[in-house]
């Protein structure tokens, strides 16, 4: 098993080299597609639209989002298809009530 910044390493190229590839435009469900392939084509294990439950003092309160794609079942990518980028598309955190680090690759 990879470490998050082997992984993240690894990673981290994939959305740009899709957008070079297939350019600009396309639908979010669209661009969730592309990254996949490629992170399968590499060896790396990756699910789609993925439910993120909340937790809330250890209590799994409900679904809380899904995942665009979930990596090695170590990282989210959120895939953000916008016509104009803000800040908040190129945020790092880590979120405490799903468990998992969320990063945004942009």
């Amino acid at each position: 098993m990879l470490i998050a910044a082997e992984l993240t390493e690894r990673i981290i190229g994939l959305p740009i080299e899709v957008h070079r590839s297939t350019g600009r435009g396309l639908l979010e469900s669209v661009c969730e597609q592309c990254p996949c392939y490629e992170l399968r084509q590499a060896g790396i294990a990756c699910e789609r639209q993925v439910p993120v439950p909340v937790i809330c003092k250890g209590i799994i309160i409900g679904e809380g989002f899904r995942a665009d794609i979930v990596v090695a079942r170590e990282m989210i990518l959120e895939i953000k298809a916008v016509a104009v980028r803000s800040p908040c598309h190129c945020e790092e955190r880590s979120d405490e009530a799903t468990s998992v680090a969320r990063r945004t690759l942009v």
